[in-house]
């Protein structure tokens, strides 16, 4: 785990929810939780670039993203909030990193769009090619 998430783990009160449709329960309580709450924006720090960049002059970098040693990112790349990507990583032109994904789940027969939260991990030493799509 990054440094910026590390939390100390201390006890918690539980709770417990008993339900009867419990993939209905979670898709409510998660879609609640994301357009309701910032539960799950952890993303709320300074972009960090770290040494020897090759950023195309193109890319888009949102805040909240950090970005590790002799990193090349190419043209049009977009990478939003939420993005680690470590050392030594290439990232060619027109990928987006950490975007919303597509998710439809089908609830009291009605489909729902269900939220992609999170964000993504670009281990060191990975490549990326060009024109992908890398969603949270």
């Amino acid at each position: 785990m990054h440094k910026k998430f590390e939390k100390d783990l201390k006890a918690v009160n539980t709770t417990f929810l008993l339900t009867d449709n419990p993939q209905e329960s979670f898709y409510y309580i998660h879609t609640y939780l994301f357009a309701k709450t910032n539960f799950y924006n952890d993303f709320d720090f300074a972009r960090e670039i770290g040494k020897n960049p090759d950023i195309h002059k193109s890319a888009i970098i949102e805040g909240g993203v950090i970005i590790g040693s002799n990193v090349k990112i190419g043209p049009n790349v977009v990478i939003h909030s939420g993005t680690i990507i470590g050392d030594n990583v290439v990232i060619e032109a027109n990928t987006t990193l950490g975007i919303n994904g597509f998710q439809i789940a089908n609830i009291d027969n009605k489909r729902i769009l269900v939220p992609h939260t999170g964000g993504v991990l670009v281990e060191n030493d990975s490549r990326i090619g060009s024109n992908v799509v890398i969603c949270r």
